[in-house]
């Protein structure tokens, strides 16, 4: 079967059974999808499970991206540029160069993206390059499909599900005295509010959902 060729886990006395051979690919469909169909470029290099520790579920993923603006604003732009490096995100993200690097090894131990590891980089797989291939000088990281998964998951449902409710209570519309320039820059940050703290569209949808599900109460906006 030439299909289970790219096994190379190692088996008992060096060799896989027919067995064995299609729980690995199984297992392999399951994690990354069939092999040499990778929605991000035809040539990646899979990074195995055993090299990432302690990873989040999906939904804690989740959460870790709404609570840190710079981990969701580098997955959000890769899932644009679908690969990049450090430097070049920096430009797009106007996160130092420092942080992004970062970002990019603990979404790496998340398991939401890869080390792309090819010699060189088309223009289909970066969508943000300029060239129609350039050769690579520096690490790059591709978003995955557990990646897109855990950003597309970040919905006014997520938003109202998972931030704190005394922060969902600006969104009433009034802020109570006390209230730190932390707790409206994280709205800011997530789009709920304009800098000039007026709730945004997406702000009233997370607020309508919020007070629904009796996480706040207050008056209408």
């Amino acid at each position: 079967m030439k299909l289970l060729n790219f096994c190379t886990y190692s088996c008992e006395r060096g060799f896989c059974s027919l067995k064995q051979e299609l729980n690995i690919f199984l297992d392999f469909t399951l994690t990354y999808g069939a092999p040499g169909k990778y929605p991000y470029g035809d040539e990646f290099t899979v990074n195995r499970r055993d090299t990432r520790s302690a990873k989040p579920d999906f939904m804690d993923a989740v959460k870790i991206l709404i609570d840190d603006t710079r981990l969701r604003r580098v997955l959000q732009h890769l899932l644009v540029a679908k690969v990049d490096y450090a430097k070049n995100t920096t430009r797009y993200t106007d996160i130092p160069k420092g942080e992004v690097q970062r970002c990019f090894e603990r979404l790496f131990e998340m398991g939401l993206v890869d080390i792309y590891s090819n010699t060189s980089i088309k223009r289909r797989d970066a969508k943000l390059k300029r060239s129609a291939e350039v050769h690579k000088h520096h690490t790059y990281y591709q978003i995955n499909r557990l990646g897109v998964r855990v950003v597309n998951a970040i919905t006014p449902e997520a938003l109202a599900r998972f931030i704190e409710p005394d922060i969902l209570t600006l969104l009433c519309g009034s802020t109570p005295p006390g209230v730190t320039d932390e707790k409206i820059e994280k709205l800011v940050n997530l789009g709920l509010m304009d800098k000039r703290r007026r709730v945004t569209e997406l702000g009233k949808r997370v607020w309508t959902i919020a007070v629904k599900d009796h996480r706040i109460r207050c008056g209408a906006i």
